[in-house]
């Protein structure tokens, strides 16, 4: 018994880690081997059932991503728009302050505070610089009441 013990020690390690190596590759093989044939037979296994599902899934996830990215279009157009309404509007509202408080010759501390309010909303969505350089320094020329 200690002469077989003894002879299991003595194994050759290069020749050991070849076999299994060699084992392994032969496995590979033959699973490789034994998924072609059940696919090209239609046969279905745990395996191949396992890749359709995630073949799904995958497919699933590209369709939610490009619906995502269709949403970021959209809501990227929606958010220049809502700019665009929003410079129309707030171009509106300066003027209109505007020939009130030059009617009035004067403007109120309120008034003047949303005045310059809209008019820094107005600036960082894009509006035109008249505003900058022409409507607000006339307004700001007036006496505050």
């Amino acid at each position: 018994m200690n002469e077989e013990i003894t002879a299991l020690f003595s194994i050759d390690w290069n020749t050991f880690v070849f076999a299994v190596c060699a084992i392994f590759s032969a496995w590979m093989a033959a699973s490789k081997v034994i998924d072609f044939l059940t696919e090209k037979i239609g046969i279905e296994t745990k395996l191949s059932l396992r890749r359709k599902k995630m073949e799904k899934s995958i497919s699933e996830i590209d369709e939610i991503k490009d619906s995502i990215n269709e949403l970021k279009e959209l809501m990227t157009k929606h958010i220049e728009k809502d700019k665009e309404r929003t410079v129309v509007s707030l171009r509106s509202n300066i003027w209109q302050m505007h020939g009130e408080f030059m009617k009035q010759g004067f403007v109120t501390k309120d008034g003047l505070e949303v005045f310059s309010e809209a008019c820094k909303l107005y600036e960082n969505d894009g509006g035109n610089g008249v505003v900058k350089q022409k409507i607000e320094p006339e307004v700001m020329r007036l006496p505050v009441k």
